[in-house]
Order: structure tokens, then sequence, then C-alpha cells
């Protein structure tokens, strides 16, 4: 993280990455607002050129499926155009963690973490990342 003296607060600043050569990056996010629930997904090639986006309403969902469903999404969408090196990046460690194997997922996202898996299981490479909130270049 970089901080700047010019930034009254001192937040850091954080600046998007483009994948390496070769890959495209998709980025995912969730959002709940007045109880109302959204999930979109950005995908970028190396030269940090949008190549396919996707939002979503989700009436009824929580974080944890909007989560879900916006990777579900971007990695559908990305099948769909025959990527095949994809950088996933998102700022949910459930959703991360549990494609690593490192969290143990809640039973109402299993089924959407399968298509995930299956969806991912089409390319010949795939790398998941978790970034902090404001890194992952979504706009909900």
């Amino acid at each position: 993280m970089v901080f700047s003296t010019r930034n009254p607060d001192n937040f850091p600043i954080i600046k998007w990455h483009p994948p390496n050569k070769g890959f495209v990056k998709l980025n995912f996010d969730g959002s709940i607002s007045n109880a109302k629930a959204g999930a979109s997904f950005v995908v970028r090639n190396e030269d940090g050129l949008v190549i396919g986006v996707g939002a979503f309403n989700l009436n009824g969902a929580i974080i944890n499926e909007a989560e879900a469903r916006a990777l579900k999404e971007g990695l559908a969408y990305i099948k769909r155009k025959g990527f095949n090196k994809v950088l996933i990046e998102g700022d949910s460690k459930l959703i991360i963690g549990a494609l690593q194997g490192t969290v143990k997922p809640p039973w109402n996202i299993h089924t959407c973490l399968d298509d995930i898996k299956w969806f991912g299981s089409a390319c010949l490479s795939v790398i998941r990342k978790h970034t902090f909130r404001k890194q992952s270049g979504c706009l909900c």
C-alpha cells in the first residue's frame, strides 16, 4: 500500500494492477443496501481495457450469495468468450478462501461454488486472489 502526504486522512491509496501477459483479470463484487442486493463483475485484459461487464439485481440475497453470484457470472462470461487464463480478484475472503480450500463455506452458497469450480475447470490457469475492497475494481 502507498500512503500519501497529500491525502489529509492518510488513507491508503490502492490502485488496480493488470494481469500478467496472456491473462484476463476478473474483478467481482457483491453489495447490499437497504435490503437490496446486487452483484457485478468486470473483465479486463493485460492492457487494462474492459472486455466484459455484468451487473445483477438479486432481491432477497445476502452478501455471501451476491459475492458468489458475481464470480459465477463473471466466470460464465469468460468461458463463453473462450478465455483460458484468468486472474480472479475479489474482496470476499469467504469466497476466495472457500475456493482455495482454506474456509468452510456456508450451505447457502455450496451450489454456486460448485458452478464456479466447474467454470474454472474449463480454464488452463486460474489464480485466485483476495484484495481489499477499494482495489477490487468493481463498481456496483
